[in-house]
């Protein structure tokens, strides 16, 4: 593992901690930065329990324990975040939802277009 791999990945989103969250739509989260590290399970859907049973099944829990984020890093556009990154927090965001988005939509690394297309799309 590389310095870099091992700065981006936060363990609030792979381990658990005090620093567990309840969104009002019942989305538990490890992360307080919109939408970064949603996923985990929703407790208007499923008890704490199961949510936290299944915890290391989430692809956010994945990406950042299996140090994999800093392969999504080239792809985020930087002229578009470039202001956004004030912290490493904020760039593992953008990098997190990025990285979600592009599973999600089965969006591989090398279709640039819709790489892009995501980049857009994600909130400043």
């Amino acid at each position: 593992m590389d310095e870099c791999s091992h700065t981006l990945s936060c363990r609030n989103f792979y381990r658990l901690s005090p620093s567990l969250t309840i969104k009002a739509n019942g989305e538990l989260d490890t992360c307080r930065l919109s939408q970064a590290g949603e996923r985990y399970g929703n407790l208007n859907q499923q008890t704490l329990v199961d949510v936290l049973n299944y915890f290391d099944d989430a692809f956010v829990y994945r990406l950042h324990a299996n140090h994999q984020l800093v392969k999504y890093l080239p792809l985020v556009d930087r002229s578009l975040f470039g202001s956004a990154f004030t912290h490493l927090c904020s760039l593992r965001a953008i990098v997190t939802m990025l990285a979600r988005r592009m599973r999600e939509q089965s969006i591989s690394f090398e279709d640039i277009s819709a790489v892009q297309r995501i980049n857009h799309e994600l909130p400043p």
